[in-house]
């Protein structure tokens, strides 16, 4: 029988952002001396898996020369306990259910609390903080009083919303639920632990959804990774489409957050996290091991960062954690911080996503030196005049046909700020072709993936409640970016 062409397969992965990441997690596991290590990148606005990088790893195509263990993808195969980047959802509960206020100072216990005659010990001795502060300086004592005050049915209920004890439902084999016990199985201590990241299995894949949703305004978005599948002609005869699964916060409750996960990178534990020209939020994990005993480890524990940028108009999700990492500054913080920075400050600049600080945010305009100017020690001949008339405008070039890279380059190359609307390759512009330039001018460029079709403003998410236009104050809208050179 002969043979017939197979379809392809066309994935989310964005190749530039997957090398940032595998080159990134590996540098990581050596440097540290880690067990292993995992990393994915996510757009929070539409739940595509642009990077998911695991080390130690393996060849499928010669699985037999690894050892049986490596044979899974470990962003959705394993599930463990996350630690303290699990208080970004005990906060975003605690403030959905209004228990507490970000200025409002909780009692930590001088370090320690007891309950049901257990002694539960913070990393560090704080006496009374804001609840911003114990945000920022990861307070488990700060967070156990908030949790308390929410109660088991709430909390659970909360945190299963965000996706928590079940599937994504992304296109790959071998996905763990992670772990979440119901209410009725929970000890005296369950609430407790909880709060601060134990007592609950999740994987890398889960949490990054899970903070894509504060990112994006507030929804859960399923988890994309086959974005279409072609035919041999190249038809289409497959296309994923953005689902949201459930609101799980209001844009209230996303603003504050937010500010609160900036306040970690800005003043507290997270200070490695921090990218030039943009800011970051996000929060640290340093999660203990379960040892051989049983208890839990004063030594081995994973280390995490799980966080987004840019603050203001979130374009990635980033998470980095590394399981058992050596060394003297061993802690989140420590050595997961830096690696999502690395890799932030590349995939940003990939995506030309333009800068939040206004010193960073270049634009290249025309340059006619003066002719009195010399070099020191060089005696220039006499100037010829410039011959008489007005200099000629610049006129806006004709970009429809371009990628949206390239059309954003000869548009940069104009002095111009470009936004792009769409996906695919140029269909129309503002300002239209032969338009005179004036400087610090927009530009527009609305992109279509069919020939000949306009694309419009950004459609809505799919799903069972689809978020509207806009989320939020955030100002985006779904798939949409701005670009500037």
């Amino acid at each position: 029988k002969p043979s017939t062409d197979g379809h392809t397969v066309v994935l989310t992965i964005d190749e530039a952002i997957q090398y940032a990441a595998e080159k990134e997690i590996e540098r990581a596991v050596a440097e540290t001396g880690s067990v292993s290590g995992v990393a994915v990148v996510m757009d929070p606005r539409t739940g595509e898996v642009l990077a998911m990088a695991g080390r130690p790893t393996f060849n499928p195509n010669r699985f037999n020369a690894y050892p049986s263990a490596r044979w899974r993808n470990r962003a959705v195969a394993d599930a463990y306990e996350p630690g303290s980047v699990f208080k970004v959802f005990t906060a975003a509960a605690a403030l959905q259910e209004k228990v507490v206020d970000p200025d409002e100072t909780v009692d930590c216990g001088d370090g320690a609390i007891e309950i049901a005659g257990t002694r539960v010990n913070d990393h560090a001795v704080f006496h009374q903080l804001t609840f911003r502060d114990v945000i920022a300086h990861s307070s488990d004592i700060g967070m156990i009083r908030v949790a308390q005050r929410l109660g088991r049915e709430n909390f659970n209920r909360h945190i299963r919303d965000f996706g928590f004890g079940a599937v994504t439902g992304v296109e790959l084999p071998g996905e763990s639920t992670g772990l979440l016990r119901p209410p009725s199985r929970w000890s005296a201590l369950s609430l407790a632990s909880l709060s601060f990241g134990q007592e609950v299995g999740v994987t890398a894949l889960q949490l990054t959804a899970a903070m894509a949703a504060v990112a994006n305004g507030g929804y859960l978005m399923k988890p994309v990774i086959l974005k279409q599948v072609e035919d041999a002609s190249g038809r289409v005869v497959k296309a994923a489409r953005p689902v949201a699964v459930r609101r799980v916060i209001e844009p209230d409750t996303v603003d504050v957050l937010t500010d609160l996960l900036k306040g970690v990178v800005k003043r507290g534990t997270g200070g490695r996290a921090a990218v030039t020209g943009y800011t970051v939020a996000g929060k640290t994990g340093t999660a203990q091991k379960i040892d051989a005993t049983g208890h839990y480890s004063m030594v081995d524990h994973v280390a995490s960062f799980l966080g987004f940028a840019p603050a203001a108009r979130p374009a990635l999700v980033i998470l980095v954690s590394l399981d058992t990492p050596r060394g003297e500054h061993n802690e989140g913080g420590d050595v997961a911080a830096p690696v999502f920075a690395r890799i932030a400050e590349q995939a940003l600049a990939h995506l030309a996503v333009p800068p939040e600080d206004p010193d960073r945010a270049l634009r290249m305009v025309a340059y006619r030196p003066d002719a009195s100017a010399v070099p020191a020690a060089y005696h220039a001949p006499t100037p010829v005049p410039p011959a008489a008339g007005p200099v000629e405008p610049s006129l806006m070039p004709d970009l429809r046909g371009f990628s949206a890279r390239e059309a954003a380059t000869l548009a940069a190359r104009q002095g111009l700020i470009v936004e792009l609307k769409g996906s695919g390759r140029v269909a129309a512009q503002t300002p239209a072709p032969g338009t005179e330039l004036e400087a610090t001018m927009t530009c527009v460029l609305t992109l279509s993936r069919r020939s000949g079709q306009v694309a419009g403003p950004a459609g809505g998410l799919g799903g069972p409640e689809g978020p509207p236009s806009s989320t939020s104050e955030r100002g985006f809208t779904p798939r949409e970016r701005k670009i500037a050179p």
